[in-house]
């Protein structure tokens, strides 16, 4: 099934990982990894990796235009779309939190890609996959795969995916999710315990923000990280780091409960958990 939004924090964690490797930092405006001519944003304020990745760019949800046919949102690289609808972010902080941008993610994916020169989904199996054995983890599903494929409600069809790579094209299963959350709880050596460990920061307190709209759906978010939100503990409930997502016809919900040594990953066809919700 694809994963939708929960694909952002995978690319979180590549991220991460280039930061690690000294190839990428958090602060490197988007500018530096931009195609020659293009400038991004058009005005203002430079957006950095790191507004990409905390949902704090200024990027709208969706591009301007037609959608192109078989894609499950309305992307591309950053050669096609940059600069197009693309507000600067605010020029002082606190800055605005805007709900679960797909080109955002998906100019971020195309930034780490050209900073490790080589193309994202090489990129994401090196870092991301192959490490953890996640053999059914993939933008382009074979034809074996897309015969496994659940279909939820209203289910897109099971198509390569790489026009949303960064921000919600990852198709996965229940027992490679469960190896990536369980490496995120338990990580293989202190290199893993390293990426674990920066791929969970949080890198905003609700309270830096000037508003916050969309991000609040799984309950208040006190902090953002890269992608991740966490919401603190409360009497009746654990700190929870976690990450919402809705497409391909299901609603998802990753969450960690790291002091308890609890991770869930959670699918549900879309009008059944609207239907739950309302």
């Amino acid at each position: 099934m694809r994963i939708a939004s929960i694909s952002k924090a995978m690319t979180g964690e590549v991220l991460t990982a280039l930061t690690l490797d000294k190839k990428v930092k958090l602060d490197d405006p988007l500018q530096k990894y931009a195609p020659a001519g293009v400038t991004l944003p058009p005005a203002g304020q430079s957006i950095t990796l790191l507004n990409l990745a905390t949902h704090t760019s200024g990027v709208p949800r969706e591009m301007p235009g037609e959608k192109p046919k078989d894609t499950p949102s309305s992307s591309g690289p950053m050669s096609s779309n940059a600069g197009a609808g693309c507000p600067a972010p605010r020029t002082s902080s606190p800055r605005p939190a805007r709900p679960v941008f797909q080109p955002g993610f998906d100019l971020l994916a195309d930034a780490l890609s050209r900073a490790a020169g080589k193309p994202y989904p090489v990129l994401f199996r090196e870092k991301i996959t192959a490490p953890l054995g996640m053999k059914d983890t993939t933008f382009t599903p074979t034809p074996a795969q897309c015969a496994r494929l659940m279909e939820g409600y209203g289910a897109s069809p099971c198509v390569d995916t790489t026009a949303a790579i960064g921000s919600g094209g990852i198709y996965s299963t229940p027992r490679d999710m469960q190896r990536w959350l369980q490496e995120l709880l338990y990580p293989q050596n202190e290199a893993r315990r390293q990426l674990r460990d920066q791929t969970l920061r949080m890198h905003f307190q609700r309270a830096d923000l000037s508003s916050l709209r969309g991000m609040d759906v799984a309950g208040q978010a006190d902090q953002l990280g890269l992608a991740w939100v966490r919401m603190e503990p409360g009497p009746n409930a654990p700190e929870i780091i976690q990450k919402t997502a809705g497409g391909g016809g299901f609603l998802g919900y990753a969450a960690l409960a790291p002091r308890n040594d609890v991770a869930v990953w959670v699918a549900s066809p879309a009008a059944a958990a609207l239907t739950t919700r309302a």
